[in-house]
């Protein structure tokens, strides 16, 4: 069988000279082309003999990042022949090829070279043609049109409505029937009940089956005594639909349900009591709760001797300012004691239904922290509302989100790059995210980033601390190889790496509880090849380094909880302004023809295929080419400030909260 042939004639041992083609155009072949595809490499500088005991080997990189090593190669007098596979073919698109030659131990490598492999029909979908000018039709034709109409959309139609209507009056006279008959039954049990003419009939008077007959079964019936446990679903009778006052104290609900969970925490926001109106301020965070006509908070201090009180403002049901409540600052005029602390209570205008009270981030923090308290009335006289313990406290900022929070006593190290290890919380500018989430969630947390460093190999000693030699040294607790980095990179290594290595190896990691891995910027501007082979774990290629970092960890420390964080948006430069970012297809391609959103993609892939937990940091951050310097300084498109760190910080805290 005639076969095609991509031919070129390089220059294999030397890349000065420029090679010349065989072609001026570029070759190509099409997708369908199977087993029918030959390249072949004319060596111009290699005499056969010379070639004599060699093998050979062909590299393919395909444009949808696809990758082949083939060894099944000819090697004919000074020529390298290869054929191309049909799982190979059906790749359309610019390719990338490349020979290996070896012999002995010396391995030959030549330049890469470009073809194109052109999509053909048989890719393209199949398009329903409608016809339009029916006089083209030859006479076979319109008989096979004729003989198939009955089983046309609009034949079928018609057919299958003929047929419901026919079935119509058969179905509806059998309900019918079944109707009147518990008509029948009802009539005759209503006047078994009531003497007629000798008043109403209510619930209370009707049998559980006559209850059943009118509702279809379907509906609880409720009356007197007729509210019993088996007609609720389980924890969906809320305190916001028990408004009612009981008789009895002792019937107060108290178990799981003392728990304010109904608000929302906004951090770097201060809410102005005089008009209602959000304002960006990094030294506040503004929590915002709703209200019910019985309900009021109560702000006490667990630090009597620091009194400054918290601004509040209140809105109506259609979120509409109504007032706002500034207490007098270290005042104790309006202080009352209430339930053993010392406070106030914000005076609620009477149609409020939210509150919105502004926390200095200085409240946040034992010894000065405060406390908020819902409660029924400001004598603090206990009421009997059901679902609601007044002697305990609802919800404490202290316990919240310090020493006391939902994660306290869990332990968390986060792995990854510049984005968390280059701020070592020297100040409030340069706080990290792992300090951020430690405040937020009560945890105690580890800073293990190192900036610069990648999910897969690097080069000389900064390879020590890529995730992957890192997972080596987690599993066998052998840190020797971080430890000969440090000397051999001496100077040119940031200066804290020695920091948290040190810190990293006082670890007792069968305590930790969550491990995050949070890399993918540097291996996308380091040109980290996506994926070599998804049956390998090969730490050269980004899928591989994690996948190999997930199964050694796990395979150790299998009660470690792994959490993979994705890379986060970014943007670009060269002239020292925004020019484009990384959603660009085109400009932002790395010498791999792969964009920042691959590395996001795979970093999911693998969560998926590891079954671990995956934080999307790209598209659900909500950072955007229209909102970026909010979130990053205006001279740096890849670390995050302040504001975007609290992002991140925040994010993470309510993926752990939510799924750990």
């Amino acid at each position: 069988m005639v076969k095609k042939t991509i031919k070129f004639d390089i220059y294999i041992k030397t890349s000065e000279q420029t090679p010349t083609y065989s072609y001026t155009a570029k070759q190509k072949v099409m997708s369908n082309d199977k087993d029918s595809t030959q390249i072949t490499f004319n060596l111009l500088d290699v005499a056969p003999e010379e070639l004599s005991g060699s093998s050979a080997s062909i590299l393919l990189y395909m444009e949808d990042g696809s990758f082949f090593q083939k060894s099944d190669v000819t090697i004919n007098r000074n020529s390298v022949i290869y054929t191309m596979k049909p799982e190979e073919t059906r790749h359309s698109g610019n390719t990338k090829v490349q020979i290996v030659l070896n012999k002995g131990t010396v391995q030959t490598a030549s330049l890469i070279y470009n073809f194109e492999i052109e999509r053909g029909l048989e890719k393209f979908p199949i398009v329903e043609k409608e016809i339009q000018d029916w006089t083209s039709l030859t006479a076979e034709a319109k008989a096979f049109v004729e003989q198939i109409k009955d089983f046309t959309l609009e034949g079928f139609v018609e057919n299958k409505m003929g047929e419901e209507l026919a079935n119509l009056e058969t179905n509806y006279a059998t309900r019918l029937t079944g109707l009147e008959q518990k008509d029948n039954q009802l009539t005759a049990q209503l006047a078994q009940t009531i003497p007629k003419g000798q008043g109403a009939v209510g619930s209370d008077d009707l049998s559980q089956e006559v209850k059943e007959q009118m509702t279809g079964g379907s509906v609880a019936v409720v009356g007197k005594q007729m509210l019993l446990t088996e007609n609720f679903v389980p924890k969906q009778i809320t305190p916001s639909l028990t408004d009612f006052v009981l008789e009895k104290e002792t019937d107060v609900v108290t178990s799981e349900v003392n728990v304010l969970t109904d608000f929302e925490r906004r951090d770097g926001i201060f809410v102005n009591p005089i008009d209602g109106q959000d304002t960006p301020n990094a030294g506040y965070t503004t929590f915002t709760i709703p209200l019910s006509d019985e309900i009021s908070i109560f702000h006490a201090f667990l630090n009597t001797a620091i009194l400054g009180y918290s601004p509040a403002s209140f809105y109506d049901k259609d979120n509409v300012f109504i007032s706002g409540y500034q207490p007098v600052l270290n005042s104790q005029s309006e202080q009352v004691t209430y339930n053993s602390y010392s406070g106030i209570f914000y005076d609620k205008p009477v149609n409020a239904k939210m509150i919105k009270i502004s926390v200095a981030l200085s409240r946040l923090e034992p010894p000065n922290a405060i406390l908020l308290m819902l409660t029924t009335q400001q004598t603090g006289t206990e009421l009997s509302i059901p679902s609601l313990d007044l002697n305990t406290r609802v919800k404490s900022l202290e316990d919240g989100y310090s020493g006391g929070g939902v994660l306290t006593n869990k332990k968390i190290v986060n792995f990854g790059d510049s984005i968390f290890g280059n701020y070592r919380d020297t100040s409030e500018a340069d706080k990290s995210i792992s300090k951020m989430i430690s405040e937020r969630t009560g945890a105690t947390v580890y800073n293990a980033g190192f900036g610069g460093c990648r999910m897969a190999t690097h080069s000389n000693f900064w390879d020590a601390f890529s995730m992957h030699s890192l997972a080596d040294s987690i599993a066998t607790g052998n840190w020797a190889k971080q430890d000969q980095a440090l000397i051999d990179g001496a100077g040119t290594l940031p200066s804290y790496f020695s920091e948290t290595l040190t810190m990293i190896k006082n670890i007792n990691f069968n305590e930790i509880d969550i491990l995050t891995i949070g890399y993918g910027t540097n291996d996308y501007s380091g040109n980290i090849f996506i994926e070599h082979n998804p049956a390998f774990q090969d730490v050269d290629y980004f899928k591989g380094a994690l996948r190999y970092s997930i199964s050694t960890i796990l395979s150790a420390k299998p009660h470690i909880k792994i959490v993979v964080i994705s890379p986060m948006w970014r943007w670009f430069l060269p002239d020292g302004v925004y020019s484009y970012d990384s959603d660009d297809v085109e400009l932002s391609k790395n010498t791999r023809d792969h964009i920042l959103p691959d590395y996001v993609s795979a970093c999911e892939e693998i969560s998926r295929e590891c079954h671990v937990l995956y934080l999307d940091n790209y598209y659900s951050l909500g950072i955007n080419k229209y909102n970026y310097l909010e979130y990053f300084p205006p001279t740096d498109g890849t670390h995050p400030n302040l504001s975007g760190r609290e992002l991140r910080a925040n994010r993470i805290v309510g993926q752990l909260i939510a799924n750990l």
